[in-house]
């Protein structure tokens, strides 16, 4: 059997289990070490790289690899995007969490809800908490939160395409 890092290398498409079977994501892994679990998001029904998210690795239980046949197929559609992060410095949640300060929009999960998310801006961040401006649905900011970095279960941000 294939391993994560061999996974990571060849860029396999992956089914990730966590929190206990609540939650499955497909994509490609970018990163794994024992803090984070880095994924570029497949969206099975609209049939396309969507996004990527930080996990923690402690809520990672197990993954299965997709076959050749669905692997090829998903990654000729990832060739449009830069997937080139600066990867040998990001290898903490709060790392990757003070890299998405500023312009780049993040959806953030927190312990208490994997269905519910916020939609905003990180502001700030330090080893304790992040400072956070949130939008609604319609895209009207609604001002600031601050979060815990402890009640941050994973968080999300949108890919950069490839010019």
């Amino acid at each position: 059997m294939m391993t994560l890092d061999e996974a990571i290398t060849k860029q396999k498409i992956i089914n990730l289990c966590l929190f206990t079977g609540k939650l499955v994501y497909c994509g490609v892994c970018l990163k794994a070490t024992k803090n984070i679990i880095v994924l570029v998001n497949y969206d099975e029904r609209k049939k396309c790289f969507d996004g990527f998210t930080i996990f923690r690795t402690a809520d990672f239980e197990q993954y299965r690899i997709c076959s050749r046949k669905e692997s090829v197929l998903l990654k000729n559609n990832l060739s449009e995007f830069d997937l080139r992060y600066p990867n040998k410095r990001l290898d903490t949640y709060y790392s990757w969490l003070k890299y998405l300060k500023g312009d780049k929009f993040v959806a953030l999960y927190t312990n208490e809800d994997f269905e519910s998310y916020y939609v905003g801006k990180i502001t700030a961040a330090d080893r304790e908490k992040i400072r956070f401006r949130c939008m609604d649905e319609q895209g009207t900011w609604l001002g600031y939160r601050i979060f815990k970095m402890a009640s941050i279960s994973f968080s999300g941000s949108e890919l950069i395409r490839s010019k």
